[in-house]
């Protein structure tokens, strides 16, 4: 039987990469489950399925089933697609930031 995983676990993968707000809203504005954006953090931090597997104590097996997963509710076709895909959605969440700053007089 696998390891249960906590959801801390999950969310310490790619939280060095970016801060953990910003993977909050990618995971609503992508539509992710938890173990999705889990995957995807590892995808992002250049894991493979089997250390993506050892850092969230899931099986590697349901960590390829949840990559196809987030293909298709993403429309894309690869890790690297996705890596972009993150990407752009996070540099949409800084345009945000600084578009809502109002500048001093």
């Amino acid at each position: 039987m696998a390891p249960t995983t906590s959801s801390t676990q999950w969310n310490a993968l790619g939280s060095c990469l970016y801060p953990a707000e910003a993977w909050v809203h990618l995971r609503t504005v992508l539509r992710l489950s938890d173990r999705e954006l889990a995957v995807a953090k590892g995808i992002f931090a250049g894991q493979d399925d089997n250390g993506i597997a050892l850092e969230t104590g899931i099986p590697s097996d349901l960590v390829y089933r949840t990559t196809q997963r987030i293909y298709i509710k993403l429309k894309i076709g690869s890790r690297m697609e996705l890596i972009a895909r993150i990407k752009a959605e996070y540099r949409a969440v800084l345009a945000d930031r600084f578009t809502s700053v109002t500048r001093p007089s």
